[in-house]
């Protein structure tokens, strides 16, 4: 009887592990003042940045690998407009830009609407691939970029979609981006 009590319970510890194994790879970060919310890797390292009217978070496992999170706060009456816009002139924003891979409107989730771009830049001798999320909430435009070296990106591709599909409003304008 103890040995069935026995092999039983570690029947259920293999089962659950896993469940709890993956929720524990990644930790839930808020920012009601910038009105998100988004999941990042438990074990890398993060900081975040508050100012009056901008936010900027950063995690990353390695100094060439990062996931970054801008908000900033703007009294543009449109902007959702903008993020959806066809017209991105990149090369004025970056100049190390070598090519748009994919750029396209998505929608994260229920109420989350935006712009994908993919990119291939050149920055300290390396070459990465880019994601970037650009959507607008209520009076604030979200940029959230998931980046690494080419030849280690999809290494960490999985920490990136779960990044991104994870990403969400506290409070959303329902109207918004469609």
């Amino acid at each position: 009887m103890k040995t069935r009590k026995l092999v039983l319970l570690s029947l259920v510890t293999l089962l659950i592990t896993p469940l709890f194994a993956e929720t524990a790879r990644y930790a839930d970060y808020k920012n009601e003042a910038f009105n998100y919310e988004i999941k990042l890797p438990a074990g890398w390292f993060s900081t975040h940045l508050d100012l009056e009217d901008r936010h900027l978070l950063y995690c990353y496992p390695d100094r060439f690998t990062k996931i970054k999170v801008k908000a900033l706060k703007s009294d543009e009456q449109d902007l959702d407009r903008i993020v959806q816009s066809n017209i991105w002139k990149i090369r004025d924003i970056d100049p190390r830009l070598n090519e748009i891979i994919e750029t396209g409107k998505i929608s994260v989730k229920k109420n989350v609407y935006g712009k994908l771009l993919v990119c291939e830049y050149r920055s300290r001798n390396n070459r990465f691939l880019q994601r970037t999320l650009i959507a607008a909430n209520n009076g604030i435009i979200y940029v959230v970029e998931c980046r690494a070296p080419i030849k280690t990106f999809y290494r960490y591709e999985p920490y990136f979609n779960s990044t991104l599909t994870s990403f969400g409003y506290l409070t959303a304008d329902d109207t918004a981006g469609r």
